[in-house]
C-alpha cells in the first residue's frame, strides 16, 4: 500500500506535471442524452435548452477531470464550463417562464414552482450564483489539490477536487430576487463542501427535468 504522505515531496516537485491531459472531447454532434431525453410527446420549447444544459455538463466534466491535479492546468477551461452550465440552467428555466406566463398570467411559473419538489436547494442555489454572477460579481467553482493519505489500487496518487461556489449573507443580501432565503445558507454551504462540484450538478440537472417534464402535463 502507498502512503499519500511519501509520495507529497515527488508531487509537489512536479513529478506528476504531465499525469492527467484532457484527452478527447465529448461527442456532440452524437451525443447521448443520459438525464434530460426527450419524450416524443414534448411540446416546451425548454427542452432545447435543457438538453444544452446536459452538454455543457459533459463539457465541464470533461474539463474538471483533465485538469493537472497539481498545477492546475486547464483550470481556466473547467471554471468557465461549470459557468457555462449556470447560465443553462437559468436560460432554461427562464424559456419555460415566458411560454408558461404568457398562457397561464404573469408569476404563473414562480408561483408553481415555488411549489415543486424539484425546484430543490440545489438548483436554487445555482440559480442564486448565475444571477449574483450577472448582477453583482463572478461567481466560479473553486479547486484544490487533494492527497489521499492511503490511496486504493485504482485511484489516483493525486487528484483535484472540485467544489460550486460558496454563498455568503452579504452576497445574498445584494441581490433583489434572491432563490435563497438565510436560513438555507448554512444548509447549502455545508453541501457544496461535502458533495464533489459534478454530483451536485448532475442533481440540478434530473431535477430541472422534473421541472420540464411535469410542466407538460401540469401547466
Amino acid at each position: 500500500m502507498i502512503d499519500g504522505r511519501k509520495t507529497l515531496s515527488v508531487v509537489l516537485q512536479g513529478g506528476f506535471r504531465n499525469l492527467i491531459d484532457l484527452g478527447p472531447a465529448p461527442q456532440l454532434d452524437a451525443f447521448q442524452y443520459a438525464f434530460t431525453a426527450r419524450p416524443a410527446s414534448a411540446k416546451r420549447r425548454a427542452w432545447a435548452k435543457l438538453q444544452e444544459s446536459e452538454r455543457r455538463l459533459s463539457m465541464a466534466d470533461w474539463a474538471m477531470q483533465g485538469t493537472d491535479p497539481v498545477t492546475g492546468k486547464n483550470r481556466t477551461l473547467a471554471e468557465d464550463l461549470v459557468t457555462a452550465m449556470f447560465y443553462s440552467v437559468e436560460s432554461t428555466i427562464q424559456v419555460l417562464k415566458e411560454e408558461v406566463d404568457s398562457i397561464r398570467g404573469r408569476g404563473a411559473l414562480d408561483q408553481w414552482l415555488s411549489l415543486h419538489p424539484s425546484h430543490s436547494l440545489p438548483l436554487r442555489a445555482v440559480r442564486t450564483i448565475r444571477n449574483f454572477s450577472v448582477h453583482v460579481s463572478a461567481l466560479q467553482p473553486s479547486s484544490s489539490l487533494e492527497i489521499p493519505l492511503f490511496p486504493g489500487p485504482s485511484e489516483p496518487f493525486v487528484k483535484r477536487k472540485w467544489l460550486l461556489p460558496e454563498i455568503t449573507p452579504l452576497q445574498l443580501d445584494s441581490l433583489r430576487n434572491p432563490k435563497l432565503n438565510h436560513a438555507e445558507l448554512p444548509p447549502w454551504n455545508a453541501l457544496r463542501a461535502k458533495e464533489p462540484a459534478s454530483a451536485l450538478l448532475e442533481q440540478v440537472l434530473r431535477n430541472l427535468y422534473s421541472i420540464v417534464l411535469d410542466s407538460e402535463t401540469q401547466l
